[in-house]
């Protein structure tokens, strides 16, 4: 549906079809292999940052469309898939307070999803955030506020609350993966922590429908770092307490 969404706002995405049958799925991503693209399999429901697999093989395309349309690994959340092509650049999110029309970015952070070090592993929920972004430059947010936020936000007029983009750079230019209509996580945890006064007079602007105030952005740096049990995106053991120890000298 979001996929949709863009294509009727004109938003920049990756090009994509969706499916609920494994044969015609394995045909399009095969077909998109031959023409030289990688490919992202996705979940077409929540599926708690489980529901990515980005695939630079054919042979990791399939296993995931099997994991996800024959064996139902995700349930209903992946009984339809969307089959897009694997953009690759930079990414990072943008969190866009919305009162019925008007609307003010907060800070931008960028994710890191793979579970492990250099970006390898599987793709999760989110292993961690940092803000300021470097890269990302006000020309960018203008830009991203201009192609990606504005055409979405004239396509669902009347909409009131958080528009939360997430989005890849490729050659300067930046493309919408996916739209969520709350505040992302854990882009949050960073991005709150560098914000000052306005923030709680902003939120409350948005729930009546109210102009927005300014929002004072602080001269700040913040990481968030997410912990996961061993196993993680996968099955994974729970309840494991977390114990907080001494630091290590100079940290």
């Amino acid at each position: 549906w979001a996929k949709e969404a863009m294509a009727r706002a004109g938003v920049p995405t990756a090009a994509s079809r969706a499916f609920d049958q494994f044969a015609a799925a394995a045909d399009y991503a095969r077909s998109r292999f031959n023409e030289g693209h990688g490919v992202a399999v996705k979940a077409s429901g929540a599926a708690l940052g489980k529901g990515v697999a980005v695939c630079s093989e054919l042979e990791s395309a399939m296993e995931a469309l099997e994991r996800m349309l024959v064996h139902r690994e995700l349930g209903e959340a992946g009984a339809e898939v969307v089959v897009e092509d694997r953009l690759v650049g930079q990414e990072f999110s943008l969190l866009t307070l919305v009162s019925d029309g008007r609307f003010f970015s907060l800070p931008v952070a960028q994710d890191h999803k793979r579970l492990l070090d250099g970006d390898e592993g599987p793709n999760t929920g989110g292993m961690g955030t940092f803000s300021p972004v470097d890269w990302v430059s006000e020309e960018l947010v203008q830009t991203t506020e201009d192609q990606v936020v504005a055409p979405i936000l004239a396509a669902v007029p009347g909409y009131r609350g958080v528009l939360f983009s997430g989005l890849m750079v490729v050659d300067g230019r930046p493309f919408c993966l996916q739209y969520n209509v709350r505040f992302g996580d854990p882009e949050t945890q960073s991005v709150v922590r560098r914000l000052g006064a306005g923030f709680a007079e902003a939120l409350s602007a948005v729930a009546q429908g109210a102009p927005l105030p300014p929002i004072v952005a602080l001269d700040n740096c913040a990481v968030t770092v997410v912990m996961a049990s061993a196993g993680s995106p996968g099955s994974y053991t729970k309840g494991i307490p977390i114990a907080v120890g001494p630091l290590p000298e100079g940290v």
